[in-house]
């Protein structure tokens, strides 16, 4: 077997192994949510069921109001329907509002609430905590690494937005 072709099947491999291994680091990221929330003196929050979901949708919409499903969606590579079922639940928690727009009653958009702020401040300290494990990490890599790893991750992005559709 050639060396390119050995190292192909050797990345093919460690890229699915790292696949499996979201659901694990997800629900490690769940584990981290949930005692942040729970350290947060919010009795509100830490009474009800959230999702990182929520604080995934919680966190966009601090810095982008009004927003609408479809930007949601987009943004946050959910469904349509994911970002609906969310937002409904997140309504029902009192976490974000709907509204319409006067021109456009057809339109729905989301506004958080105060709850819904600190729900966002929240999960941002929870990926500031990641982030700055995983600069740790990644410092210890050279440019030229780091570039290369940058294609690759950017072009196997495309390959699995590829397969989505």
């Amino acid at each position: 077997m050639s060396g390119k072709k050995n190292n192909a099947e050797k990345l093919s491999g460690r890229i699915i192994t790292l696949l499996h291994s979201f659901s694990l680091i997800e629900e490690k990221e769940r584990a981290v949510f949930q005692l942040l929330l729970e350290a947060s003196g919010y009795d509100a929050l830490k009474t009800l069921d959230i999702s990182l979901s929520d604080g995934q949708i919680a966190s966009y919409l601090l810095d982008a109001v009004p927003t609408n499903t479809t930007r949601l969606a987009k943004r946050l590579g959910m469904t349509k329907g994911g970002v609906s079922k969310s937002t409904a639940r997140m309504a029902g928690k009192k976490l974000l509002t709907v509204k319409r727009l006067p021109d456009n009653q057809k339109e729905v958009y989301y506004e958080l609430t105060v709850l819904g702020e600190q729900l966002a401040y929240i999960y941002r300290e929870m990926l500031r905590r990641e982030e700055k494990r995983l600069g740790k990490f990644i410092a210890e890599y050279g440019n030229k690494q780091l570039e290369a790893n940058i294609k690759l991750l950017g072009d196997l992005l495309k390959f699995i937005e590829s397969r989505k559709k």
